[in-house]
């Protein structure tokens, strides 16, 4: 459920930075929303694993959530700090996600 609320604030968050993007308030509220959602799918995954409830995963899969969840973290980190001196351009850092995710899945392969 504390997931499903910071889902739910992602789209006022998004109105707020949309309506004041020089606003270094408004890009701060939206990089710690998704740092804060991003915390709480960490630790729900971590719950599943502690649970045995990825039992049928392999465990390389296990090991790219982590990573995965844990890179999502580092990069919202950054946005927020970003936010507080470079309010319009702090949210390219979430650009740094998808690219992190390609190179994990590169470096995946190769071990």
């Amino acid at each position: 459920m504390i997931r499903l609320l910071f889902v739910i604030i992602i789209p006022f968050s998004f109105v707020l930075i949309g309506s004041y993007p020089d606003l270094p308030v408004a890009s701060f509220f939206f990089s710690a929303n998704v740092l804060l959602l991003c915390i709480v799918t960490f630790m729900e995954w971590r719950y599943a694993i502690a649970k045995e409830l990825t039992e049928k995963l392999p465990p390389e899969h296990l090991k790219a959530g982590d990573l995965k969840n844990f890179y999502s973290i580092i990069v919202a980190a950054i946005a927020c700090v970003l936010s507080l001196y470079l309010a319009a351009t702090a949210l390219w850092a979430f650009m740094l996600i998808p690219i992190g995710f390609f190179l994990l899945k590169k470096a995946g392969k190769k071990t």
